[in-house]
């Protein structure tokens, strides 16, 4: 007799599920949408606490340069990159959260230990005080950094998004 639960489904393994979970947090960790459109971030949040441009160049485009604009409201920090192209558009390059007012996906919160963490999604690769998971697909490599102050206690998720 078979006696496993996977006779009529499908069986995903804990490995596959950690994959499905990691995916999933590093293309968007927050429990909520933030618009990409830099004035729409503004009616959504306010304005913010700072906000800092500085001017990147359009790759084999001398003459265009593109804006990355550095967003900190209270626990929050976004590079929104303003693109300068036919017709211009805003993206979400990478975010910092640092408190539990912006609710993260799956009940992470700024203060979890650091085998809750490795609990979801696996081991990270490990550098210091922080550990890295990244998805790498043909198009990009987007990554998820979760650092943790000395007694393994998380302090921070800072998410890098590769844009071509």
């Amino acid at each position: 007799m078979i006696s496993s639960s996977c006779v009529h489904r499908p069986c995903v393994t804990r490995i596959e599920f950690s994959g499905y979970l990691l995916t999933e947090f590093v293309r968007w960790g927050l429990a909520y949408k933030i618009h990409d459109d830099l004035h729409r971030i503004k009616m959504q949040f306010g304005q913010p606490i700072s906000e800092t441009i500085r001017d990147v160049p359009v790759p084999g485009e001398p003459e265009l340069m593109n804006q990355i604009h550095v967003l900190t409201y209270y626990g929050l920090e976004m590079d929104v990159m303003h693109v300068n192209y036919i017709e211009p558009y805003d993206i979400i390059i990478g975010l910092r959260v640092t408190n539990n007012y912006h609710p993260m996906k799956f009940d992470i919160q700024i203060g979890d230990k650091k085998d809750r963490i490795e609990h979801l999604f696996g081991k990270g690769e490990e550098d210091g005080q922080a550990m890295t998971y990244s998805i790498e697909d043909p198009l990009c490599c987007d990554t998820v950094k979760f650092y943790f102050t000395d007694n393994n206690t998380l302090q921070m998720v800072k998410w890098d998004w590769q844009v071509d």
